[in-house]
């Protein structure tokens, strides 16, 4: 029988019967800014991560060059050695 009297006494959760929230700028003025604040710093590393992959690419870019360079060097290498061997 107590539960039954405590059951009645919860308040009903249905949706139309919920109390409507304030707006965030009424609840925490100091929110919003912050929120502005966040979302610059979320642009600024963008922008940081777009550089950095530049970066990355053009390094890569010389990495590959210089292996390319560094393969035709040690053909030539070679190629003098077989050269200096036939004098």
């Amino acid at each position: 029988m107590k539960i039954k009297a405590l059951d009645t006494d919860l308040p009903s959760f249905h949706r139309s019967s919920r109390p409507r929230l304030p707006e965030l700028s009424e609840k925490c003025p100091l929110l919003e800014g912050r929120i502005a604040d966040l979302e610059k710093e979320v642009r600024e590393h963008k922008i940081i991560e777009e550089k950095n992959a530049r970066a990355v690419n053009k390094a890569n870019h010389i990495r590959d060059m210089t292996k390319e360079a560094e393969a035709g060097y040690n053909e030539l290498e070679v190629t003098n050695l077989d050269l200096f061997k036939k004098l």
